[in-house]
């Protein structure tokens, strides 16, 4: 960035991790407010009854065991793929999506089996469903997080149903999309509830985390581009960072590494370098 211009020299802002990690954290807050705000409330009225609250713990009074999905959600991606008549991904492969929960939960692990556990009076004390919606989200977010595990383990194979209220509560009426609240603390922030199933948030912040062969390399010496990855190597993405500074060195490594670029990808060039 303009503040650093070279890795490790300070403090700076990588735009593409905030934004990654912003949806994330945005899809996270979505199932939350799904549930509290919006399944859990049903009549809308910003407290929570006798029956709201039975809603609201039902099921958490023990511990939470932590189990994937089988074969998780991107069995079935892989599945519509095929059923559509499109390619899977090349190099890629999925290792999380945002159907699946939430990604970074916190497990303690008794035996062979994961589990998270909830503080129900602490996470869920009196207060306005908003309050309670707050606390679990952002105030005790181990609380939010176990509160996502055992919803997706309420939903079935696959989807967010118990997040959402019943197929038969009244359908909210359409609007235009709505800008999310914005605020510098959460303690701020304004989030409305309403009646309704809603699905729109859910899909603004709809992701996937996926894994694919990378592999990083320092040229220091000349002959060091003997080391980069061979025609049988997977590996998808390559950074080479040039630490050499010996003028001669600095020559052979250049003739290298255009013989390297030809061996790897001969006549192919990319989109901006054909004009």
């Amino acid at each position: 960035t303009a503040e650093t211009r070279f890795r490790g020299q300070g403090s700076q802002a990588n735009l593409v991790f905030l934004a990654t990690w912003y949806t994330i954290e945005k899809h996270r807050e979505s199932l939350l407010y799904s549930f509290i705000m919006l399944r859990t409330d049903a009549d809308a009225d910003g407290v929570f009854s006798s029956a709201e609250r039975r809603t609201l713990i039902a099921g958490l009074e023990r511990e939470i065991p932590i189990a994937l999905r089988e074969g998780g959600s991107a069995y079935y991606i892989e599945l519509n793929l095929m059923r559509a008549g499109l390619e899977f991904p090349k190099e890629t492969q999925y290792q999380w999506l945002s159907s699946d929960g939430y990604p970074l939960i916190e497990t303690v692990r008794s035996g062979s089996a994961a589990h998270c556990t909830m503080d129900v009076d602490a996470c869920f004390a009196p207060g306005t469903v908003l309050d309670v919606f707050k606390r679990v989200a952002f105030e005790k977010p181990d609380c939010g997080d176990c509160l996502i595990a055992h919803l997706i383990s309420r939903s079935g194979a696959a989807g967010l149903g118990a997040f959402l209220p019943p197929p038969s509560a009244p359908s909210a009426r359409p609007s235009p999309p709505q800008t999310p609240p914005l605020a510098k603390r959460w303690q701020d922030a304004n989030f409305s509830s309403g009646m309704g199933r809603e699905f729109a948030k859910h899909d603004r912040y709809t992701y996937v985390l996926g894994s694919s062969p990378m592999q990083f390399h320092a040229l220091r010496r000349s002959g060091d581009v003997a080391r980069l990855p061979n025609m049988t190597s997977p590996v998808v993405f390559l950074a080479v960072n040039d630490d050499i500074r010996d003028v001669r060195a600095i020559q052979q490594t250049d003739t290298d590494m255009r013989r390297w670029y030809a061996q790897r990808w001969g006549d192919m060039r990319a989109w901006w370098e054909r004009h």
